[in-house]
């Protein structure tokens, strides 16, 4: 089917009245009249000879096809946003971009020093961040919106590959006057005395896995916390215990947090690079041995200290 009318403003017409499903408010958005929005969206449906909304005395509701067609639209503009970057990066001087979507709770210091060092080394790349769920950035390399992810969990699809790249360990994070602080390591049985925080099962699946995989199981009583920021301020209130890893903590130096080792708790934290097995670029393959040289650079400081 060749589209002849469409323009980008249906497009983002479309995506701002399928977030508002309300014609009056997606109009204040947009800052127009609701009257060009109605027209707009009838030119576009009338365009695609497929109805996206049905309005009834309930309200405004997306049709099958209109669900279909958000799904491509939110694609299509992610794609447009890139290449207006990459645009706009190669008049600045940049040669190339890497897109790279990281989870919530990727060691930030590993992180930090990663793009620092590919700063230095490859100034005239530029790296694209994104932070998004696992679920998101499985998706975002299906589509070939990202060039590497870096995740608490590998890829079941058979065209990602995962490759485990940094891992942190694991410890129980209290509140800085807290009875188990006077115990270290902590046994289990006396940690799970306690209200347990947890990650979120839907946002960071990987993580949650990772932790609660030397748990016992059925699993004690515990709640999930939103996002990471959000257990650490719990925790600091005393409303409750966390388990989370060492590099992560390292973030939140301005809450009163103590760490201490669990005794049944003896795998670190996993952290993998996924990228889709049929593509890769020079630029990519030399920012992930650059977070491999960092790691083992780590390590060997860590015991050149020791010794």
């Amino acid at each position: 089917m060749e589209l002849r009318r469409l323009e980008i403003r249906h497009l983002r017409y479309f995506l701002i009245l399928s977030e508002e499903l309300h014609f009056q408010r997606a109009a204040s958005r947009l800052h127009i009249e609701q009257s060009p929005l109605s027209r707009s969206i009838k030119e576009l449906e009338s365009e695609l000879g497929v109805r996206l909304f049905e309005r009834n005395r309930h309200g405004t509701r997306l049709t099958w096809a209109g669900v279909m067609f958000r799904d491509g639209v939110h694609r299509v503009m992610k794609a447009l946003e890139q290449a207006q970057a990459s645009a706009h990066l190669a008049a600045s001087g940049y040669r190339g971009t890497l897109r790279i979507a990281v989870s919530e709770g990727v060691a930030v210091k590993h992180l930090s020093d990663l793009l620092t060092l590919s700063r230095r080394d490859e100034p005239r790349t530029h790296i694209q961040l994104s932070e998004v769920t696992f679920r998101h950035q499985v998706k975002g390399l299906q589509q070939d919106l990202y060039d590497a992810t870096f995740a608490h969990a590998p890829s079941d699809d058979k065209d990602i590959v995962s490759i485990p790249i940094w891992d942190s360990p694991l410890v129980l994070v209290l509140p800085d006057r807290h009875p188990l602080l006077n115990l270290s390591p902590v046994p289990l049985a006396e940690a799970l005395r306690y209200p347990l925080l947890l990650p979120s099962r839907r946002t960071r699946p990987g993580t949650f896995q990772q932790i609660t995989e030397p748990l016992p199981h059925p699993l004690p009583p515990f709640v999930e916390a939103a996002s990471a920021r959000l257990m650490f301020v719990q925790v600091s209130a005393g409303h409750g215990i966390g388990i989370a890893s060492e590099h992560e903590i390292e973030a939140y130096k301005t809450l009163d947090l103590v760490s201490r080792p669990l005794a049944e708790l003896v795998r670190p934290l996993v952290t993998y690079v996924l990228r889709r097995a049929d593509a890769s670029s020079p630029e990519l393959e030399r920012f992930i041995d650059r977070a491999q040289q960092l790691v083992d650079t780590g390590q060997r400081l860590e015991r050149s200290a020791s010794a």
